[in-house]
């Protein structure tokens, strides 16, 4: 639920990914988790951990197959959102994932 009792529709591994919890999300992914499923706000697990910068998360959904080309509801994709707050870690890692996917 969100503060005005919206619900977002978020899944158990948008969570694990805002609350950098890469062993949940490995567990999650392993039970089929949809690596690829928006919420409300058109934002996949992958973009929740690039906003929440947490690393490690989205380098195992971009290894489980995630997709750096979904853009949420701004129309920003993840790497938009790694360049926004300077990771240049996770921008490098999402621009060679998307080197390889087209």
């Amino acid at each position: 639920m969100s503060f005005t009792g919206v619900p977002l529709n978020r899944t158990a591994l948008h969570y694990a990914c805002v609350y950098d919890q890469p062993k949940v999300v490995t567990l999650l992914i392993k039970m089929n988790s949809d690596v690829n499923i928006c919420d409300n706000d058109k934002s996949t697990a992958l973009i929740k951990a690039v906003q929440f910068q947490a690393e490690e998360c989205a380098m195992i959904l971009l290894q489980s197959d995630a997709d750096p080309n979904v853009m949420d509801a701004s129309g920003n994709t993840a790497l938009h959102y790694a360049v926004y707050s300077k990771n240049t870690c996770t921008a490098a890692n999402l621009q060679t994932c998307l080197g390889t996917r087209r």
